[in-house]
């Protein structure tokens, strides 16, 4: 077995590694969730790479989500240089699907092997109610920046919209079905393999603060791609987002032991705001600076408020509640 500092340090290589390539496609008009897939891809490649004659190890799905992985993100590298463009635009549409069969692998996996890699889930009732929690946050959070000036959201019209009920009842659950691919590739991981890991090795606070400043850093080639003039305030904002959202992940995750409710939390966040911020008009101009920095400070303290709470929670006092590393989980 690998020790830990050289399983993180593989994680980091394999996650920088992964962001260079994932990145390229972007210049040629990828799409970005491509760079979604590989933090769950290098945690997996860890997995097989240090622990390869661990009997428990879910193999077949791991296999099948590398091997769905690599042949869209090589896909996306050949359209950078116009082969398989067409192809790529397809393999977009088609994507999805590849979630069901994946669905199908990770239930085909024994409850023993999905428990050993973090992959089980379980006290559902309590998840339930923490993604409404997090539901009514992100619907208030959108109110107070509407209030700020920051967005033109109403919250009564947009629970008297009729889509809005068909987006919650029908659109989101099927979305989740069809997105496997996409919201486990980021959240395991995070979650699953880094938090464990620096929170151990840093305490359960600046663990969890390190996991939420790597997340935002690890946006920065999207930025600089797709917004060469204000990546650095986008940086900003991202990297806010991410370390207050990271704590109320790592919160959520540190009271259930549930990787599936990050999971639901991520993909909650990304289906939720962009289906409230559908009718806003798109705005390609450069703000001013002072105008970008009372932008980020008013978003930064917003999410802070929303989110970073959680930091306070007694979950975040007790070393002894900290959740076990890969390591640890797979051997007991």
């Amino acid at each position: 077995m690998f020790a830990e500092d050289r399983q993180l340090r593989l994680f980091l290589l394999l996650l920088l590694a992964g962001a260079a390539f994932s990145a390229v496609p972007l210049l040629n008009g990828g799409s970005v969730a491509d760079y979604m897939l590989h933090p769950a891809m290098a945690a997996m490649l860890v997995a097989l790479l240090t622990r390869r004659q661990d009997e428990r190890m879910p193999r077949l799905f791991f296999a099948a989500y590398l091997l769905i992985g690599s042949v869209y993100l090589l896909l996306a590298l050949l359209n950078v240089f116009g082969l398989f463009a067409d192809f790529y635009k397809d393999a977009g549409a088609i994507l999805p699907l590849f979630s069901l069969p994946l669905w199908f692998f990770l239930w085909f996996e024994n409850a023993e092997r999905r428990r050993a890699y973090g992959l089980q889930g379980g006290r559902w009732r309590l998840c339930a109610l923490i993604a409404g929690l997090y539901v009514a946050l992100l619907l208030a959070r959108l109110v107070v920046l509407s209030c700020l000036g920051e967005n033109d959201f109403s919250l009564p019209a947009f629970l008297r919209d009729g889509a809005t009920w068909s987006f919650f009842l029908v659109n989101l659950p099927l979305g989740f079905c069809f997105s496997l691919i996409n919201i486990l590739g980021e959240e395991y991981g995070w979650r699953y393999f880094l938090q464990p890991i620096l929170q151990k090795k840093y305490g359960l606070r600046r663990g969890v603060l390190l996991v939420g400043l790597i997340w935002g850093v690890w946006h920065l080639p999207v930025h600089i791609v797709n917004s060469p003039q204000q990546w650095y305030f986008l940086l900003l904002i991202q990297g806010s987002t991410c370390v207050a959202l990271g704590i109320f992940y790592a919160w959520a995750y540190l009271k259930t032991d549930n990787i599936w409710l990050p999971v639901m939390l991520h993909y909650l966040n990304n289906s939720l705001l962009g289906f409230a911020e559908r009718t806003a008009p798109a705005d390609n101009s450069l703000p001013a600076l002072p105008e970008m920095l009372l932008t980020a400070l008013v978003l930064v303290v917003v999410n802070l408020v929303f989110f970073g709470w959680a930091i306070f929670s007694p979950r975040f006092k007790d070393n002894s509640r900290r959740l076990p590393t890969m390591n640890e989980r797979a051997e007991n």
